[in-house]
């Protein structure tokens, strides 16, 4: 879906934070465009370098302190990692992503939606991930319905320096997938 609503252009460079084993990251390689991710598990890491090779840019690192140069990105994905992130530390990610985005630069997000749920999908589906946040330990389970109760997407894009340009919601309201432009005049763009 996430590609569907941001196909890969040939020639982009495109950043995945929080990359895991790069199987995002691989589909955008393979149509041509030079891509770089960060990761803060090494045996993660481990994987995506072997998937990808040494054309991928791979960072063991931060996400709220990235190692790239300003505007050094057209696309930035952020896949399922928000919600397990405490409030501060999500805001100094999407800071950074900013940063990093070109003027006019994407940040494509898929995470956990904040609702309404729709009847039945949404009900059926909403306490198999309570559970499965649940089982990810306490502090993430905190944080991800912290990210709920906030808003969750919708609510961080616009103080962060993005706006919404499209949005798909699924699993009868569960999860989103979010094309985010990045202000040209953004204050923290710079």
């Amino acid at each position: 879906t996430g590609l569907e609503l941001c196909p890969p252009q040939p020639g982009w460079t495109v950043l995945d934070i929080g990359c895991g084993t790069g199987a995002q990251l691989e589909l955008y390689q393979q149509a041509g465009c030079a891509v770089a991710g960060i990761e803060a598990s090494s045996a993660m890491a481990q994987v995506a370098r072997r998937r990808l090779g040494a054309r991928a840019a791979l960072e063991l690192a931060d996400a709220s302190r990235m190692p790239f140069a300003p505007a050094s990105f057209d696309l930035a994905l952020a896949s399922m990692m928000l919600h397990e992130l405490d409030a501060g530390t999500r805001i100094a990610i999407l800071d950074e992503t900013a940063r990093v985005l070109r003027p006019g630069g994407r940040l494509l997000v898929i995470d956990y939606h904040p609702g309404p749920l729709r009847v039945p999908t949404g009900w059926l589906v909403r306490p198999f991930v309570l559970a499965a946040e649940r089982l990810a330990g306490r502090e993430h389970y905190r944080n991800h319905l912290a990210f709920l109760a906030a808003g969750g997407m919708p609510a961080l894009a616009g103080p962060r320096g993005f706006a919404i340009d499209r949005a798909r919601v699924g699993r009868g309201g569960t999860f989103g997938v979010y094309l985010l432009a990045r202000s040209a005049t953004s204050a923290r763009a710079s």
